[in-house]
């Protein structure tokens, strides 16, 4: 039987130098010298669908709703020399929430600096701008204008204004035929745009300085001094200008308003507020500033420290009182989830949480007549019907559409209770709590075992599916919602209930222990079968990991032993500026979205390590994101992807969370009037610091003493753990005063605990002695069946921890672990207890297990190509052929399937669920290449592959013997062979899908006549694929797939050398599979067999090469 392994990955740290990023940061901002794009940085406007468009390049648009309100720019005229400042050799552009700035040089005007801020306002709709100029000459002038409106009814421009999803925004500043149509009214109290007479809307402006508002033809926009000289005419903008020898400041004040406001008002007084342009200004300004003080870091890592503060402008910019939405561009709908709430309670904005909270549980049905269980026809089955459990009581009927979201907006509500210990939302929360759960129960665990289906649950579940199958996310969020729920009813003296509670919680915890922990790799599966064999899909992904973790099923060294799949079971890739980032699976196909490389889970990730007390990997993650997308690619200060959008909620609400709560380790258990800190830095850090609404750390390492100052913004028990690296604890005082410690073995560093009842205020002083390296993580090798002695050096072992059973006899001689390795191949973790003077720690030890002696047996088993003068015998399969494989998806599979509130294929055997909502179909698949390969063949009955093995051809009509799990066709076929041979041949053929990959889809199993059996098992991506690629018709912006096994971009996954095919046709591959056979026994018969559910293998030939009785050709 052949075995697979993932192929070797190291992650070596500072094996390159890391690179210096796109952006960097400045005193706070996030700056870019010279980038050259337009309208690349959004600042929102007043929590509503607005926005003004900043970029790297001193133009300005403003947006709101369907309307492009107008574009403004500045430029200088000295003598001959007229330019606007977009266009000048020396931009410097720094970006802070809710502001942007530009300082601009020119060597066509020496001594000149122009200086711009624009921000974006907060109780109207609408923006101000401030321009400050030096060394201005005599005769020196600042034109300006504003216009350029267009409306696309009904149209949302927060995406297609969106710079990810607008490529030829960026590469342009302005165009004159914006402003067709447009009406322009000029006054000397100020002017006004308008897209058209009729237009709902108008942009009522005034400049402080003298000299503004006359009307000009855009299209002599190339220069100041050409617009200044043009006339006024259908194209018209507002212009202005301004003497800089008389005038080196001005304020620009830029407000929606009524049309007819605007435009039909009489006297030279337009409809804006009382504010001057400088008031508006200045209220701005303190706007950004009190967005940038919401989260304040102050770390060694400059662009942390500016990205942290720009969370907040992102987060803010996705709340719409009273919900927080999709993304605050591209995705700028509400929905109930994903993960878009909790960076809101990182960072301390808890009102908003609630006034979230408090709608979606209004939206929640208490009573419901839909109880049924069926899927839904219209959509070939895939999901629930309208009339199901799944849209009954205890659904939020509200912003959700077919998704689940509902489990992770719970989630997040029980994490900000515990953050506050809010008793009102408390009183709103529990009876919400226990329909979700009542709802969670009755629809993904209809079996009462313990483990709940995943029903299309977290971000990157489009194209995912389980089919009734318990898998980690549900059964992770059902756990910390009774867990929750417990301490709810615990709260309200509701004893029966919090009984009922913890028992349930227990049941979810020792069905996850029990069907999902893969025990000899160390982490929880993907999910277990709902039928047949209730196999356990081993090959997880990110969430299999994360998720366990933040909702407490895995602690400890548990949660260390699980991470290492995220290290060498899935993709990581190395960042230019330093860090990594993990693809979510290793599911091929990847069509969208069950393969990503996503920032949200990545900072979920991220949080993890935290959480598991792996800082560094913990830090490596974070920064290979926010570096990435901040600071590397087109949005400055963005912590989401193209594909989400500009600042999408799902990444920047974890972002903060993975900041806050991970890298700063503030997680507070207010019901429980708890606080517990445990900062998470890298070793490298001598000095960090956080302020938000809650919480005010400071934290230094100055030689052998650290200090951490902590004030609540409202007193709790402190339980703190201070990593330390030391072979003695010196001291530790509390405010000054001695006070009592504990020190608790933690991976690769001890951790100094310290209890502090009742405090606002800590200061911790801990002095050490003997600084030692951080080692949290040993790697070693070893062989199947061979002895190994692995030496932690520097340290005393004490005892060895082995969950995964990689030794037999272990043992611990004079500091050395000694055994005998009786694990399987690849990757595994044991533990280590090591005693670092007097202090204790735990080493992961990470070992690479190989097996030569099954490597060797595997590559001598399998054959790739036949040899010249080989001889052939085909065995008859006229018995068992039962259909033609043309027509494997004009099938309808409709049974079994579970009857289950699922996701699952369609009724063609092809469609994932997402298939129907994008009108997606089966290809249609031909044996067009048959002719040629038979006329190969030599006598029109033999199919000639190009690998040089011949099969019978049985023509048209019955081509192939399926099977399946489907009712459809049979479980298993047998065909007699009664011959031996030195080899067997198989040419297999047909259906499986992302869901089914890296397990067992089917196997060959070959009985000898002397009683012995072998097994080919056909595996995806390692064996067998898919007979054609799985194509969708994508309607969401900008989301990808690669539809096929080849694709570059998913090597990782699919390890070369890939298996041989046969092109029989358009959308029609076979897979070609060579086996030698025992020497001198007779094959007695080949049985082909599916295990996997929603798949369907085909036999189409069997050959013996070298038949024994046959006398072999000469070459």
């Amino acid at each position: 039987m052949p075995t697979f392994s993932h192929p070797a990955q190291s992650r070596s740290r500072s094996v390159q130098p890391e690179e210096a990023t796109r952006y960097t940061a400045r005193n706070g901002a996030i700056v870019g010298h010279n980038q050259g794009r337009f309208f690349n940085r959004p600042l929102y406007v007043a929590n509503r669908a607005a926005f003004v468009l900043a970029g790297d390049r001193p133009v300005v648009r403003f947006a709101a709703d369907d309307t492009l309100l107008g574009t403004f720019a500045i430029g200088v005229t000295r003598g001959r020399t007229s330019s606007w400042l977009h266009t000048w050799d020396d931009v410097t552009f720094e970006y802070r929430p809710a502001h942007a700035r530009w300082i601009a040089r020119d060597a066509a005007l020496p001594g000149l600096t122009v200086t711009l801020d624009v921000v974006a306002l907060e109780t109207e709709v609408g923006f101000a701008a401030r321009v400050a100029v030096q060394g201005a000459r005599a005769g020196d002038e600042l034109g300006w204008f504003f216009g350029g409106a267009k409306t696309w009814k009904d149209k949302p421009l927060n995406w297609d204004l969106d710079p990810h999803f607008a490529p030829p925004l960026i590469a342009a500043w302005f165009d004159p035929e914006l402003a067709a149509g447009n009406a322009v009214r000029s006054a000397r109290g100020g002017f006004a745009v308008a897209a058209a007479k009729t237009a709902a809307h108008a942009v009522a402006g005034k400049c402080d300085a003298p000299g503004g508002g006359g009307k000009r033809d855009a299209m002599a926009s190339e220069t100041p001094a050409a617009l200044a000289a043009a006339g006024a005419r259908a194209r018209a903008v507002v212009y202005g200008r301004i003497d800089l020898t008389r005038r080196a400041e001005a304020h620009w004040r830029f407000a929606r308003v009524a049309r007819a406001a605007a435009f039909e008002a009489k006297g030279e007084n337009l409809p804006t507020e009382s504010r001057t342009a400088a008031v508006a200004f200045a209220d701005g300004l303190a706007r950004a500033v009190k967005l940038a003080n919401a989260i304040v870091v102050d770390t060694p890592e400059p662009r942390l420290n500016a990205a942290a503060a720009t969370l907040s402008a992102a987060i803010d910019g996705t709340w719409y009182p009273p919900v927080f939405r999709h993304g605050a561009m591209l995705w700028n709908v509400p929905y109930v989830g994903w993960r878009t709430a909790c960076g809101s309670t990182a960072i301390g904005w808890h009102e908003r949480v609630k006034a979230h909270a408090r709608y979606y549980i209004d939206h929640q049905l208490k009573e419901s007549e839909n109880r049924s269980f069926e899927a839904d026809a219209k959509v070939m089955l895939t999901i629930p019907a309208p009339n199901s459990r799944f849209h009954g009581r205890g659904r939020i009927v509200q912003d959700q559409g077919i998704y689940n979201m509902q489990s992770q907006f719970f989630d997040q509500m029980i994490h900000a209770w515990r953050w506050t210990g809010d008793e009102e939302l408390a009183a709103w929360l529990r009876p919400a709590l226990e329909l979700h759960l009542e709802w969670l129960r009755e629809c993904f665990d209809p079996d009462d075992d313990g483990l709940y289906e995943s029903v299309i649950n977290v971000w990157p579940t489009d194209s995912f599916w389980y089919a009734g199958g318990g898998a980690t996310e549900e059964t992770s969020y059902a756990y910390r919602g009774h867990v929750a729920a417990r301490a709810l009813a615990e709260w309200a003296g509701d004893a029966p209930a919090a009984k009922r509670h913890a028992r349930q919680s227990a049941r979810i915890r020792a069905a996850f222990r029990k069907k999902l922990w893969v025990a000899a790799k160390g982490h929880a599966g993907l999910y277990q079968e709902a039928e047949g064999r209730r196999r356990l899909h081993d090959d997880a992904w990110l969430y299999s990991i994360f998720l366990p973790i933040d909702a407490g099923l895995t602690v400890g060294r548990q949660a260390a032993e699980s991470l290492l799949f995220a290290e060498r079971g899935l993709q990581n890739d190395a960042m230019p500026a330093g860090g990594r980032r993990v693809w979510t699976s290793n599911l091929v196909p990847a069509i969208w979205s069950v393969r990503e490389c996503w920032p949200g889970d990545n900072y979920h990730l991220a949080l993890a390590y935290f959480q598991a007390g792996m800082p560094e990997d913990g830090w490596d993650i974070l920064r290979g994101n926010f570096l990435h997308s901040g600071f590397n690619q087109l949005v400055p200060g963005d912590f989401a992807a193209p594909v989400g959008g500009t600042d999408f909620g799902d990444c920047v609400h974890m972002a903060a969370r993975a900041l806050v709560e991970g890298l700063f380790g503030y997680a507070p258990d207010r019901p429980r009037g708890i606080v517990r800190i445990t900062p998470q830095f890298p070793t490298a850090w001598e000095r960090a610091s956080l302020r938000t609404a809650d919480v005010t750390l400071q934290w230094t390492r100055t030689g052998e003493r650290t200090a951490l100052t902590i004030e609540l913004a409202q007193a709790a028990t402190l339980e703190v753990r201070v990593p330390v690296n030391a072979q003695k604890i010196v001291s530790v005082t509390a405010n000054g005063r001695p006070v009592r410690w504990k020190a608790e073995a933690g991976l690769g560093r001890t951790l100094l605990v310290v209890r502090r009842p009742g405090v606002a205020r800590l200061e911790l002083v801990v002095t050490t002695a003997g600084a030692q390296a951080v080692l949290p993580t040993t790697e070693a090798a070893g062989v199947v069946g061979r002895r190994v002695a692995w030496r932690l050096r520097g340290t005393r072992v004490e005892e060895v921890e082995d969950p995964q059973r990689v030794l037999t006899g272990a043992r611990i001689r004079v500091g050395v672990i000694t055994g005998i390795v009786i694990a399987t191949a690849g990757w595994h973790t044991l533990f280590a207890r090591v005693r670092m003077g007097g202090l204790p720690q735990w080493r992961r030890v990470i070992v690479r297990i190989s097996d030569a002696a099954a490597e060797r047996a595997a590559a001598k088993a399998r054959l790739v190509k036949a040899v010249a003068g080989t001889t052939w015998a085909h065995v008859d399969l006229a018995p068992v052929l039962n259909g033609d494989i043309r027509a494997i998806y004009a099938q309808k599979y409709v049974s079994p399937r579970p009857a289950t509130m699922s996701a699952r294929i369609g009724t063609d055997g092809y469609s994932p669920w997402t298939f129907p909502y994008w009108d997606s179909h089966p290809p249609t698949i031909t044996l067009d290449n048959v002719p040629s390969l038979l006329r190969s063949g030599g006598d029109g009955t033999v199919l000639q592959t190009a690998q040089g093995v011949p099969f019978a051809w049985p023509g048209e009509a019955r081509n192939v013997a399926f099977t399946s799990r489907w009712d459809n066709w049979p479980t298993r076929v047998a065909v007699p062979v009664g011959r031996a041979a030195e080899a067997a041949w198989f040419l297999v053929g047909g259906s499986t899908n992302p869901m089914q990959g890296r397990i067992a889809n089917g196997v060959l199993r070959l009985r000898y006549a002397s009683g012995a059996e072998e097994t080919i098992e056909l595996t995806p991506p390692f064996n067998y694929w898919n007979l054609c690629p799985i194509r969708p018709n994508l309607t969401g912006p900008m989301q990808g797939s690669r539809v096929d096994y080849t694709s570059p971009v998913d090597a990782f996954c699919v390890p070369k050398p890939w298996p041989e095919t046969v092109q029989l046709g358009e959308n029609c591959r076979a897979i070609l599979l060579g086996h030698r056979l025992r020497r001198g026994d007779e094959l007695a018969s080949v049985t082909l067999e599916t295990l996997s559910a929603e798949v369907v293998i085909g036999l189409l030939g069997v050959s013996l090469m070298n038949p024994r009785g046959m006398r072999r050709r000469r070459g």
